[in-house]
C-alpha cells in the first residue's frame, strides 16, 4: 500500500486503531490516534517526515527518513 499526503484521524480508544501492514510506504502522512494505539508492521517505510501521534505505539522493524 502506498499513501501520500494524507491525514488519518481516529477517535477510537481500544485496540490497534491504525495498522499500516508489511511493505507499506507512507509519504508525508500524519496518523493521529491520540486515544488509541498505532502498530506499523514489519517493512513499513515512513518517508518525508511522516508523523505518528498515539497513546501507545508498537513498532516492528521499519525504516524512517526526514530529509530537511
Amino acid at each position: 500500500m502506498i499513501l501520500t499526503d494524507l491525514l488519518i484521524n481516529s477517535a477510537y480508544a481500544t485496540g490497534a486503531v491504525v495498522q499500516p501492514f508489511n511493505g507499506s510506504v507512507l509519504t508525508r502522512v500524519l496518523i493521529n490516534a491520540p486515544f488509541g494505539s498505532v502498530h506499523p508492521h514489519t517493512g513499513v517505510a515512513l518517508r518525508e517526515c511522516t508523523r505518528i501521534v498515539a497513546k501507545s505505539l508498537e513498532v516492528q522493524p521499519i525504516t524512517m527518513s526526514c530529509d530537511p
